[in-house]
């Protein structure tokens, strides 16, 4: 990452690190290929800006100061107020949405007034388009790609394709589950994976200490108490209920990896064969035929939906203890071998469910994954309500439920165990 400004050292310093009266190494930085100096932030007309966060985002990246003239590099103070919302609202003239980091940074004479820096980072998921046109740094200019530069955008669909391969091999269950004797490893086990990847180019997003680590195993084995476990891998930390020992591998798995990313493996197929048992009762009050119900494997929502639960509220405690932002994330869901499978409920709302439905919802196909939501296009969606989202939308439609009556029957069915044991 490029930037002009040096410490007393000559180590280079990042936005966060740039202080007033760092901005004086700016005389000897002219306009060009990852500069640009413009005296008044804008707003409405042409917005040049925009198109000047474009060609950064299709370039290299590139930092922006308003507040300064280009030729003197002589400061001009702007105003402090309302910078923030008019900066998103001219991004939003950039799509696909690009990663910007923002600072204003006051005079010392006067905190209202000061200069805004905006750096923006190489684009991952280039072409990034602004009023229709596909904008590069030329020099010290933005131009347009004309119809006759293919090159160029051939090459900024290659670099697309670059960071979606690393999604791609992101985005698959790494972790093997070792469940028994070699004679029993051709079983097809049942797995809900929930992947996310952290995209930001931020080199503060990282666990680049084993302080660090130890700091954050102890942080949630203590928040999160069904975290018992943590187990060092090259790369990551898992995150287990119960340790796996070899050939007892089933329990949940957090996966946190140093660059901040995550990964959640739920196994579906461990079962109390008397949990199986009472629901095979249950269906045949239902008058479902003891053959038919064989056909399937049955296990605990709850139990499952749980989980999956687990694991994401365990990230969104991890995500506030960092205060990591929800658009550097892109999520994806995988669910493995879960065709022929039931997951029942033993609440009224299950048993309306089946009468109004007049049968038994289960997953029909053996195998989902979902495609890739980049967090960014959602700015309602929080971490905090990944859980729910992911267990109404996701993984309930998966098994054959309704959206908003998967959630009515978890909530029944968590109420029933509290009352159970006593618990307020």
């Amino acid at each position: 990452m490029y930037t002009p400004f040096l410490d007393n050292d000559g180590s280079p310093l990042s936005i966060e690190q740039v202080q007033y009266e760092h901005l004086g190494q700016l005389e000897e930085c002219e306009e060009g290929h990852h500069i640009e100096y413009k005296l008044l932030l804008e707003n409405g007309g042409k917005n040049h800006i925009a198109k000047v966060i474009a060609s950064f985002s299709n370039c290299e990246g590139g930092w922006l100061f308003i507040g300064i003239e280009d030729g003197s590099k002589k400061i001009a103070p702007i105003s402090k107020s309302d910078y923030s919302q008019k900066i998103g609202q001219i991004a939003k003239r950039v799509s696909p949405m690009p990663e910007f980091e923002t600072r204003f940074i006051s005079t010392p004479e006067n905190v209202e007034v000061g200069v805004l820096i905006i750096y923006v980072y190489e684009g991952r998921n280039a072409p990034y388009i602004c009023d229709g046109s596909i904008y590069v740094r030329c020099g010290s200019n933005k131009e347009p790609i004309k119809a006759a530069d293919r090159g160029n955008v051939e090459y900024l669909v290659e670099r697309s394709n670059f960071y979606k391969k690393k999604l791609d091999d992101f985005f698959k269950r790494d972790y093997y589950f070792d469940f028994g004797p070699p004679q029993l490893l051709e079983k097809k086990y049942s797995f809900i994976c929930l992947y996310l990847k952290n995209i930001s180019h931020k080199e503060n997003r990282r666990l680049e200490t084993y302080s660090s680590r130890r700091e954050l195993i102890d942080f949630l084995k203590n928040d999160i108490r069904l975290f018992k476990y943590a187990q060092f891998t090259d790369n990551s930390i898992l995150f287990m209920c119960e340790y796996v020992y070899p050939k007892k591998g089933g329990t949940i798995i957090m996966e946190l990896y140093y660059d901040y990313s995550c990964k959640i493996y739920v196994p579906v197929g461990i079962n109390d064969p008397n949990e199986i048992e009472t629901a095979k009762s249950f269906y045949k009050r239902y008058g479902i035929p003891e053959s038919s119900i064989n056909e399937f494997r049955i296990y605990n929502g709850s139990m499952i939906l749980n989980s999956v639960k687990v694991g994401l509220i365990g990230f969104k405690r991890f995500a506030e203890k960092y205060q990591l932002n929800e658009a550097d994330y892109v999520l994806c869901s995988e669910m493995e071998n879960i065709g022929n499978t039931i997951l029942y409920f033993m609440g009224e709302k299950y048993q309306e469910y089946l009468r109004d439905s007049g049968g038994m919802p289960y997953a029909v196909k053996n195998c989902y994954k979902s495609k890739y939501h980049f967090l960014n296009k959602y700015p309602d969606l929080h971490f905090s309500d990944l859980a729910s989202v992911v267990v109404r939308d996701v993984v309930g439609p998966a098994f054959g439920f309704d959206s908003d009556a998967i959630c009515e029957m978890l909530d029944e069915d968590i109420k029933r165990v509290i009352s159970k044991r006593g618990m307020t």
